[in-house]
């Protein structure tokens, strides 16, 4: 399993609500994107601060998503280059399911 972690900072913070339409306009791209399992939507309207975390299946199916293209629609939207990093997703705790989950290569 791979996580990807996208942080950005706005150029101007906007409040917990605004974001929220923001995120909720984008959903649509992200329902059924092939490999991702779960994304989280997070901001900090502090210091207008994002991070999104993805969770999928392989390596590839994260950059197959995170194209030129792609980036590109993100700094048009959000008015920032995002900074996208993937991960080897070892092992997660799932307390809502009391589930442990390691992860082989």
């Amino acid at each position: 399993m791979i996580t990807t972690i996208v942080e950005y900072k706005l150029p101007s913070a906007l409040t917990r609500g605004e974001i929220l339409e923001k995120f909720k306009a984008a959903q649509e791209k992200f329902i059924h994107t092939k490999g991702l399992l779960k994304k989280y939507f997070c901001y900090n309207s502090s210091d207008a601060t994002g991070t999104s975390v993805y969770l999928w299946e392989s390596l590839s199916c994260a950059e197959a998503f995170f194209t030129s293209e792609m980036l590109h629609a993100f700094e048009k939207t959000f008015g920032c280059r995002p900074e996208v990093r993937h991960v080897d997703t070892l092992m997660t705790i799932d307390n809502v399911t009391d589930e442990v989950s390691v992860f082989h290569a």
